[in-house]
């Protein structure tokens, strides 16, 4: 035990270290100014050419929904949101018909989950469960689905 510790005490001094200030500190990205800057985060404007940017808010004000524009895109709602807003469209919010709230609580009763339901109808799941809860219908609890 002792031969031990009398190896490990004659290691010699330690390195000194020096801790540089954050803001000095050098980062790997190539422009860091750019990307904290305000709506360049994700870089929509390289992802998108001005023309399918016009062609997104063309479909929307020709009634497409946003899950439909999300998908055609491949962006985020809050892209997509974004997007529209910076254009000046006001948005709209399709609700769902006498019909198709027959179908959804049909399809909810059958056993098809929330999402599925809205999948089918082109809503999102939190839609299908709004409505169905304004129509009443018993949700299923987490351990029942």
């Amino acid at each position: 035990m002792v031969e031990l510790l009398g190896r490990y005490s004659k290691m010699g001094p330690l390195p000194q270290f020096t801790l540089e200030p954050r803001t000095a500190r050098r980062t790997n990205r190539p422009n860091d100014s750019a990307a904290s800057s305000p709506g360049q985060r994700h870089k929509v404007r390289q992802r998108l050419s001005p023309a399918e940017q016009t062609e997104l808010v063309e479909r929307y004000t020709a009634g497409a929904s946003m899950n439909e524009l999300m998908k055609a895109f491949r962006l985020g709602k809050g892209t997509v949101r974004g997007l529209l807003e910076e254009a000046g469209v006001v948005r709209h919010q399709r609700r769902l018909a006498e019909a198709e709230l027959q179908q959804a609580e049909r399809l909810y009763i059958e056993g098809l989950s929330l999402g599925r339901v809205g999948e089918q109808l082109g809503f999102s799941a939190d839609a299908i469960w709004l409505a169905l809860r304004r129509r009443g219908v018993a949700m299923r609890r987490p351990w029942e689905r």
